[in-house]
Parts: C-alpha cells; structure tokens; sequence
C-alpha cells in the first residue's frame, strides 16, 4: 500500500506589530516629509495616522502610501504648522498597537569630527558637523573637565559673548567666546587642562 505525505505551511495569527524607521524627523518650511511606520500582522491590519489625536485624511499636501510593510505618511511643502507629534495605529482581529513619531524643524544632533585627543596640552580644535534647513543661529559649547568618576561634577553651558570665568566647588569653568555658525572652532581652555568632557548643541529660528 502506497501512502503520501504532505505538509504544509502554518500560518501564525498575531496582533499587530509596528516598528518606525524614524521617532524624530527633520525637515524644513517648504521640503517634503516622510514619516514611516513598518507594520507587521496576520491578519493584515488597518493602519491610521494621527496628528496628535486628530485622524489624517488625503489632502493636497499629505498622502499615505503602503508598500508591502511599509506604511508611510508623506506631507509635502511643510509648514510650521506641520511640526509636531504624530502616531501611526495598526488593528486587526487580535488586537491594536501605537507607534509614535516627530516632526521637527530644529536641527539634527550635532556630531564631533574632532579626535577625542587633542595634540597639544594648551589648545583644541573642536570640530562639528550638522544638518539643519534653516539656518544656525547659535551654538552652545558645553565642557567640564573629567574627574574620578565616582566624584561626577554637572556640566556647565556656556554660550557668553564674552569670556568669563567662575569657581564651582573644586573646578573652575571657563567660557568660549561667542561662537560663529562655521563648522570649525577653536577652542582655547587653561593651559593646565586635563581630560575634559564637551558636548554641543546647535540652535536655529524653529523652536518645535
């Protein structure tokens, strides 16, 4: 007696499931926006978008486009009034998921390309880079020197336009001069410095 065997695939049924390709999108007045959320569900589920808690429509400006997982809210010529929180929701039978994203103006994080070590003991040149599509404003320089680290000290900001210096505890904080929108700027601490810890923050007209 002859006998056959056959298999075949087992489909899992689960709630949805949402990653973002982004949580912070930057853009501009005037360019376009995309904003995507990668759905995954069986059953295939609904997928809404919301602006804060307002449904979104088709307009002129804004269309949703889907490509396989790929569900993708597109605002074109951005105003203002555009930035903000937005979300994407995905339902089916087995339950709902909520995935949240930001449109902002502000600029992206700023990012060293400087060497984390300095060639001379008095001086270093601190240079950065940034996307933004409005212009800079201003920067603000932020360093403190590094200690022990079981003896943290709060880092100081200092955007002055004009050197100053002050005593915080057992350090002493020195600011930069006004700092230009280049992306080189050489910044000059004690000549004594040691190791120090710098961050930087990049400020242009849009403030959502």
């Amino acid at each position: 007696m002859n006998g056959r065997r056959g298999s075949s695939p087992v489909r899992t049924r689960d709630p949805p499931e949402i990653e973002v390709e982004r949580s912070w999108v930057h853009s501009g007045e005037g360019f376009e926006a995309q904003l995507v959320c990668i759905v995954h569900s069986e059953p295939p589920a609904d997928v809404l978008w919301y602006r804060d808690t307002l449904r979104l429509d088709t307009t002129e400006r804004r269309s949703m486009e889907v490509r396989g997982s790929r569900h993708t809210l597109i605002i074109r010529k951005v105003q203002a009034s555009d930035f903000g929180n937005y979300s994407c929701v995905a339902d089916n039978s087995l339950g709902k998921m909520r995935q949240y994203l930001q449109l902002s103006g502000k600029p992206n994080q700023v990012v060293f390309r400087s060497e984390p070590i300095g060639r001379y003991k008095d001086s270093y040149n601190i240079t950065w880079a940034v996307n933004s599509y409005t212009p800079i404003e201003e920067f603000k320089l932020y360093f403190r020197k590094l200690f022990d680290q079981n003896q943290p000290n709060p880092p100081q900001q200092h955007h002055a336009k004009r050197p100053t210096r002050r005593s915080s505890g057992r350090t002493v904080w020195h600011s930069v001069q006004a700092l230009p929108v280049v992306p080189i700027q050489p910044f000059l601490p004690v000549a004594y410095s040691k190791k120090k810890q710098t961050a930087l923050k990049a400020e242009n007209e849009v403030r959502a």
